[in-house]
């Protein structure tokens, strides 16, 4: 396991609501649909140390996530990072 993973985790799982059969085509369109934000090799340096490195992110137009992780393990850093709010 990694630092980072050691630190918090970033859960992701495709959203697949039940369709009817009409509509299964649709599905199958979505899901080959390229990423909505997608970042590879992502890392911060804070306070002399990495807060976090070497991550991929890749999050799909129907995907559900979930960003858990003790306090102070860097998930709020990460969001900022990831929205432009915080200078790396």
């Amino acid at each position: 396991m990694n630092e980072a993973a050691a630190q918090w985790c970033l859960l992701r799982a495709p959203f697949s609501p039940p369709l009817p059969r009409a509509l299964g085509s649709a599905k199958r369109t979505a899901m080959s649909q390229p990423p909505l934000l997608s970042y590879e090799g992502l890392g911060l340096v804070q306070g002399g140390g990495w807060l976090f490195r070497d991550i991929d992110l890749h999050i799909g137009p129907r995907d559900r996530l979930a960003l858990i992780g003790r306090n102070g393990a860097g998930k709020t850093t990460l969001l900022r990072l990831i929205a432009g709010r915080l200078d790396a």
